[in-house]
């Protein structure tokens, strides 16, 4: 009876013990969590300011003191344009650009094999398209053998995200869609300065020829003036035809803000607009995402 006493108060006190820890380790995780939030806007404070400080008509854009990554103790501040992705929304686009975003958007999944029919589904889905009873309930069940209770809201995307949603995109990497695509900024413009040849040539393939001269004048000194593209040879019909896509001078800004406090990580998300009339007036925040929790 002793040792059955013993061995039960043994169970007791390991339970306590284990409830204790328990108790003791999620504290400690929401103090780690409470503690990277502030972090967080800590780093949005940096990005507000080191956007305020940016004279975008004096500084060439390797000047800028906002491009590229400040980092600082476990936590890392990266600012890029906006404007460096394709606009998802351009898909819902007036119709004369209609067929460059599709074959804009083809281009930059041609290594994911995208299907015309998924591309339907992406257009479908943003409003661009209209699919007929038959084809619309195909889609219905596609979310059924899924158990999603999805509906094609019928309008420009809000989230790069939100294209996983879509038939066809349900297992694309999140990661990935956010270094090709956005949805803030205007639809039909890209970055010259920032944006990737991939993107800046799925867009506009007819500057591939230009591309190694291109590329030097954004490494050297930076495009700040339109005129400059004519110094890469390209012939006025081209550059009158390409300009109308092509941003100078960025106004809508990712913040990325990654935080590593102790045994915990967040990554957060602000999309802020500069005004670009005022330069130094601080820049307001259109939008604030956490897209990442976890314990390492």
């Amino acid at each position: 009876m002793v040792l059955a006493s013993l061995l039960a108060l043994s169970g007791l006190v390991l339970k306590a013990m284990e409830s204790t820890f328990r108790q003791s380790r999620d504290t400690s995780l929401l103090t780690l969590e409470y503690q990277s939030g502030l972090q967080a806007r800590g780093g949005l404070d940096i990005a507000v300011a080191l956007l305020s400080r940016t004279e975008a008509e004096e500084l060439a854009p390797r000047e800028q003191g906002w491009a590229g990554t400040w980092e600082d103790r476990g936590l890392r501040v990266t600012i890029v344009p906006c404007s460096a992705r394709l606009n998802l929304n351009i898909l819902s686009a007036a119709e004369e650009y209609r067929e460059r975003a599709e074959q804009a958007v083809l281009s930059i999944f041609e290594d994911q094999r995208l299907t015309r029919s998924e591309m339907d589904h992406l257009l479908f889905w943003m409003g661009a398209l209209e699919l007929d009873g038959q084809e619309s309930h195909g889609l219905d069940l596609v979310y059924q053998e899924k158990n999603l209770e999805y509906s094609p809201p019928q309008r420009e995307l809000s989230r790069p995200e939100e294209l996983l949603l879509v038939p066809g995109f349900f297992d694309m990497d999140k990661e990935w869609v956010r270094k090709f695509f956005t949805v803030w900024g205007e639809a039909e413009k890209i970055d010259i300065n920032f944006a990737s040849e991939k993107v800046v040539l799925a867009l506009l393939p007819e500057l591939e020829p230009y591309w190694g001269r291109i590329e030097s004048l954004r490494r050297d000194s930076g495009i700040t003036h339109p005129n400059q593209l004519l110094d890469t040879g390209m012939d006025i019909g081209l550059y009158n035809r390409v300009l109308p896509f092509i941003s100078f001078e960025p106004r809508y800004f990712e913040v990325l803000v990654e935080v590593r406090e102790g045994a915990w990580y967040e990554k957060h998300r602000y999309i802020l607009e500069q005004e670009s009339m005022d330069p130094d007036s601080p820049p307001e925040v259109l939008v604030r995402d956490v897209l990442e929790k976890k314990q390492l």
